[in-house]
């Protein structure tokens, strides 16, 4: 990976802003979704998320520019009221920006998986009126992506993982990934791979250091992290659950 300062002296022909456009490859933020209102309520909604995911430890002393992985997805089957999203993130106490596949048929109006990009900009990613960075790359029918997103601040923890919501507890519950709990096992399971961040100094760290699982609802999903595995797969994160037939 080049450079994110050098990365920053380019630009995109047909996206330019009107303060001198956006580094090579980003994405301008310049439409939302109209129902994306409706995702904020959905997130307020407590006590029903659920997460598997592995992120970076000890945030009071790590900084952050970017994180970055190939994410899989199989189009998870959700109902009503419910959603499912595998995502990368990166945070700053209150503020956060995520970057995935989503399957909301609340906000998008039907049961696909959508490229999403969500945040919340209290004060430290006012930026996001501009660029975000984003590298949609669409290889295979089953929806792999690669994905970095960043910022220009620095911030204090990243994240790979899934996440689904289910507001009125219904049942069946939502899919997360491809409906598997997580194994150590790419071709069985959803996961994540390449996943990698971009630290302060600049460096793309291929494997990250000091990273925790987490998952808050075992019985449904989990999450598994592979280590570093090949060349082909990288640091490998593997995660979902709820239908094992």
């Amino acid at each position: 990976m080049q450079n994110l300062e050098e990365l920053q002296e380019q630009k995109s022909d047909g996206i330019e802003l009107k303060d001198g456009g956006c580094p090579l490859k980003t994405v301008p933020i310049l439409r939302s979704n109209p129902n994306s209102n409706v995702f904020k309520i959905q997130r307020g909604i407590p006590d029903t998320h659920c997460v598997a995911l592995v992120h970076t430890n000890n945030p009071e002393e790590r900084k952050f520019l970017g994180v970055a992985g190939e994410l899989e997805n199989y189009k998870p089957i959700v109902y009503p009221n419910q959603w499912s999203s595998t995502r990368i993130k990166i945070l700053n106490q209150n503020d956060n920006i995520e970057v995935g596949w989503m399957v909301n048929p609340d906000v998008f109006q039907d049961n696909e998986a959508h490229l999403y990009a969500s945040f919340v900009a209290l004060a430290l990613f006012k930026w996001l009126k501009t660029c975000l960075w984003a590298y949609p790359q669409l290889t295979t029918p089953n929806m792999e992506e690669h994905n970095m997103v960043g910022t220009y601040q620095l911030t204090s923890q990243v994240e790979w993982g899934g996440e689904i919501s289910n507001p009125k507890q219904s049942f069946p519950p939502p899919e997360m990934g491809n409906g598997k709990k997580a194994l150590y096992n790419p071709f069985y399971t959803a996961s994540i791979m390449h996943a990698s961040y971009v630290d302060w100094n600049y460096t793309n760290v291929l494997n990250p250091e000091d990273t925790h699982k987490v998952w808050d609802c075992e019985a449904s999903y989990t999450v598994k992290d592979a280590g570093w595995k090949t060349e082909e797969f990288g640091r490998l994160m593997l995660y979902g659950g709820f239908n094992e037939v």
